[in-house]
């Protein structure tokens, strides 16, 4: 059992964390090949630029959460979405919410 299952378990045994905590997909087939070779390109990108820096620090930090994101919803199921509320969605504004719109308009 390695160091982060410890660290799991423990939260669960605690109370601090559901069953659903750091589960990932085993995805097979295609969809696992797709996430070897994006997992590798992401890594290789980063080596290639760390050596020659060819692209700026703000494209470089966006790359880095894009591949991030991408690598984590592959991996990560979501969660299961909440259930739909009986009240009416829609309420009257308050008089306040004008004022509030405008002063943030401009």
């Amino acid at each position: 059992m390695g160091f982060l299952s410890k660290v799991t378990q423990a939260l669960r045994e605690s109370g601090l964390a559901g069953e659903g905590l750091a589960t990932t997909r085993k995805l097979e087939g295609i969809y696992g090949l797709a996430l070897k070779i994006i997992a590798a390109a992401f890594s290789l990108f980063f080596l290639y630029t760390t050596f020659f820096g060819l692209i700026s620090q703000e494209s470089h930090v966006g790359v880095y959460f894009l591949g991030t994101f991408v690598l984590s919803f592959m991996l990560y199921k979501s969660g299961k979405s909440p259930r739909k509320s009986t009240q009416c969605s829609r309420r009257t504004p308050h008089p306040g919410d004008y004022w509030c719109d405008c002063l943030l308009h401009y």
